[in-house]
């Protein structure tokens, strides 16, 4: 852009100058409301998590785009089974959780401890068992039993049954029944799954196939994932010559953003995606 403008980095078109000013190219166009993503940025058959029994979330990826809804994931699927698992919107979803007490253990336990410090135990039963997830795909679900019930302090005394040490946030159920998914909810970036996992699923693979967010860039060293990116090119010529007239220069009256518009148009018009 430079080049072909007879210009050079100077005190006023810095590189910090040109680094923002292709960032905001960059997010003008993937913010463009005629494509809500784009096919290059498709991530297809990636490992996202291992299942561990007893568990029933997992973190999104980060680079997922829109991380509150599901308009940006085309499947989420388990292990060798590879269905894919269905959308179910939270209101929907909740109804799988009915009559089932579900909290995490505040603090870490061992296999000689004899009371159980839960994030919350006033939905548990004032005495009997719960079900303790796994901390890894090394462990399998503990059934635990206790004798007494202290909401104030949110603790479950006269504890036995502990076979493995766990790790303070796993999840604690009452009433629940484990099995393999077959629907999910996220908000948040986390995915929830509709029944816990089993334990004869500990350690399968949990795939995904969903858009990722446009790619921060902050380095001349970065590459860029648009397929064609010399529009660019123009887009950077109209912002250099839009800073050295301090703001005054209309973007309909310059022949660069004109080209600039011309050419991200043909881009998005050439997208087709390939999915429902």
């Amino acid at each position: 852009a430079l080049s072909g403008m007879g210009e050079k980095v100077s005190d006023l078109i810095t590189d910090e100058f040109l680094n923002e000013a292709l960032w905001e190219g960059r997010r003008e166009l993937d913010e463009d409301k005629r494509v809500l993503r784009f096919s290059f940025r498709t991530k297809f058959n990636q490992d996202v998590g291992n299942v561990i029994p007893g568990t029933y979330s997992l973190t999104a990826p980060t680079d997922l785009r829109d991380p509150n809804t599901n308009k940006n994931i085309l499947a989420i699927r388990i292990g060798r089974n590879n269905m894919p698992l269905v959308y179910q919107d939270i209101v929907r979803f909740n109804e799988n959780y009915r009559n089932i007490a579900h909290t995490t253990l505040s603090t870490a336990i061992t296999g000689a401890s004899t009371t159980l410090v839960l994030t919350q135990s006033g939905d548990f039963d004032e005495r009997g068992d719960v079900k303790i997830a796994a901390s890894s795909v090394s462990q399998t679900i503990d059934t635990v039993a206790y004798t007494a019930n202290s909401e104030a302090t949110n603790t479950l005394s006269g504890v036995t049954g502990i076979a493995d040490n766990k790790s303070a946030g796993v999840d604690i159920w009452q009433g629940v029944n484990f099995g393999e998914p077959t629907a999910y909810t996220i908000y948040n970036g986390i995915i929830y799954f509709d029944i816990p996992f089993e334990d004869d699923l500990s350690g399968e693979n949990i795939w995904m196939d969903y858009y990722s967010e446009l790619v921060a860039y902050d380095s001349d060293g970065d590459t860029l994932d648009e397929t064609e990116y010399d529009l660019f090119v123009h887009w950077l010529r109209w912002k250099v010559k839009y800073l050295k007239s301090n703001g005054v220069l209309e973007p309909q009256k310059d022949g660069d953003y004109l080209i600039w518009l011309s050419k991200k148009d043909a881009l998005i018009g050439k997208e087709m995606l390939g999915q429902s």
